[in-house]
């Protein structure tokens, strides 16, 4: 699938951005939950659960082939629309 920025297709540098996009949002989360009056703690456990898996995904991409980056880089830039609108 293109990526809209290049038209050519996920780069590993687009896949890169895209999970870090995913992992600042993910911690904006986690500190304004932490910041609430009454923090809901299932929904803190979840982003840092969602955060863990997205760095661990952030370290495959050091050794990830082409195929592996794009479908990362698919994964994060539709997970990252998907976070922006809730």
């Amino acid at each position: 699938m293109p990526d809209p920025v290049n038209p050519t297709g996920p780069t590993p540098a687009s896949a890169a951005a895209a999970v870090e996009r995913v992992i600042a949002w993910y911690s904006r989360e986690i500190d304004r939950e932490r910041r609430a009056v009454a923090p809901d703690e299932k929904r803190l456990e979840h982003l840092k659960v969602a955060l863990r898996a997205s760095a661990a995904d952030q370290r495959k991409l050091e050794d990830a082939d082409a195929q592996e980056a794009d479908r990362i880089a698919v994964h994060y830039a539709a997970l990252h629309e998907e976070l922006m609108e809730s």
